[in-house]
């Protein structure tokens, strides 16, 4: 069967009937898509697409806008019935269109290291991996009370001075979680100075590294500078954890040498690795 067969539209409420039908058992755990689904419809900030072939719904692909000139690809899904037609392919060079027609200058994804479809799918469309991530878990500890202090506006410049002469794997090719949803963005001035005025942002006593938390529950997202101070903001994460009556905290960061030896020294267990950041020049 031919790609020229394929439709591409819209994705609408009333496909979900037949989305969950080949979407259930995805994951172990069945599927989120099911659930963001009704969100995606309505967001102005992304653009859903399904694939139908003589009709019948056998694809679907979402592109989230996270800034002027970034996109991210997700929930990518084909039924198994239809796979080996070029109808992930299409849906994603589809959205790839779409995104240069915003102007993005780049398309991302996350896949994990044990999905190798997805890999060789990906690579041979052009993307290449430039970061592998992971999630480290500490229990909340009371004994860890937190010697760091919230960040002000005026320490704005300080903490992006820290963050742009970090290492280079610390700064994993400056892409870090964004605080909502599960993707990656590129970290900014901006994007500090937003996080800063939430209250999101933290500093060691000697204010040579700082620490960004996410808007669920207890995330590190973000974190730069000494490795004294760095370990004082993970100890001082454990601690805000106890504080909010939350059983844990959790960091997210490059899955290298240097991240392994501090979430030791922290009391930061591995929870999840082989998160793969994908990046397609548009």
């Amino acid at each position: 069967m031919s790609a020229a067969t394929i439709q591409i539209r819209a994705g609408r409420l009333d496909d979900l009937d037949a989305l969950s039908k080949f979407t259930r058992k995805t994951f172990r755990w069945g599927d989120y898509i099911v659930e963001a689904w009704p969100h995606w419809v309505e967001s102005a900030r992304g653009e859903l697409l399904v694939a139908e072939l003589d009709g019948a719904l056998v694809g679907t692909v979402h592109v989230r806008y996270v800034g002027a000139r970034e996109a991210w690809l997700e929930g990518v899904r084909v039924h198994p019935a239809f796979r080996h037609q070029r109808i992930a392919t299409t849906l994603i060079q589809d959205a790839h269109r779409r995104a240069k027609q915003k102007r993005c200058r780049v398309m991302r994804l996350e896949t994990f290291s044990y999905n190798r479809r997805a890999q060789r799918l990906f690579e041979k469309l052009g993307y290449r991996c430039v970061v592998q991530y992971a999630r480290y878990r500490a229990r909340a500890a009371q004994e860890l009370a937190p010697t760091m202090r919230a960040a002000k506006r005026a320490d704005a410049a300080r903490c992006w001075e820290i963050w742009t002469t970090a290492p280079h794997g610390q700064r994993a090719q400056s892409l870090t979680r964004a605080p909502f949803g599960w993707l990656w963005w590129e970290f900014s001035l901006p994007r500090l100075r937003e996080a800063i005025r939430a209250q999101r942002v933290w500093l060691s006593a000697d204010a040579r590294a700082f620490m960004v938390l996410g808007r669920e529950e207890l995330h590190a997202l973000v974190l730069a500078g000494t490795p004294r101070g760095m370990r004082e903001l993970l100890q001082g994460a454990q601690g805000l954890a106890k504080r909010q009556k939350l059983s844990r905290a959790y960091w997210f960061a490059p899955y290298t040498a240097r991240t392994r030896a501090l979430a030791a020294q922290t009391r930061f267990t591995l929870d999840e690795a082989g998160m793969l950041i994908y990046e397609y020049v548009l």
